[in-house]
């Protein structure tokens, strides 16, 4: 513990060098380093999160009579991550798809999930966007793109383990 507590130290000092000499690159180096209202998060405490509620916001599915022999499914996913304008409610969207609009098999669904910061914050809004709140809503796309494709009679589908952070679009940027 005490290797972890020089560790933040450390980090702390680095980050007022930083900031001295360049402030906007400080501003940069503190999202970067998982800092939460200017302070470093706590790794062994848990994020400080609320959800507010999760929803699903489409759901769409299509299949033909006769699958061809042979066919395979193409899964896609893919994230969106905005915050309000006041910085105190996260918006995130996670949205799974199952081949293109015109395969024989096609599935589409989109889970949304409004996050808030909780008692006592460890996590800001925007780290937390880009790996908690996808990652808490991608059983509920997995769920419902398996349970489509069983009960339209496909079979089972199994969604395999995603990397969501490699999948981050910034909403608040594509206006």
């Amino acid at each position: 513990e005490c290797r972890h507590l020089a560790a933040q130290r450390d980090q702390f000092y680095q980050l007022q060098r930083i900031e001295s000499r360049y402030p906007r690159c400080g501003a940069v180096w503190r999202k970067s380093a998982g800092m939460a209202g200017g302070k470093l998060m706590d790794k062994t405490k848990q994020p400080g999160i609320r959800i507010e509620t999760i929803l699903l916001a489409e759901s769409e599915f299509r299949r033909i009579p006769e699958i061809p022999k042979g066919f395979t499914n193409h899964i896609e996913i893919s994230t969106g991550v905005g915050l309000s304008e006041d910085g105190t409610r996260l918006m995130v969207a996670l949205t799974g798809q199952l081949n293109s609009p015109d395969a024989p098999v096609y599935a589409r669904v989109k889970y949304v999930g409004i996050f808030t910061q909780g008692e006592e914050p460890n996590m800001s809004l925007e780290e937390y966007g880009r790996i908690g709140g996808p990652a808490t809503l991608m059983p509920y796309v997995r769920h419902e793109i398996h349970e489509l494709t069983l009960k339209g009679g496909f079979g089972q589908v199994f969604v395999p383990p995603v990397n969501v952070t490699g999948k981050y679009v910034d909403l608040n940027e594509k206006g």
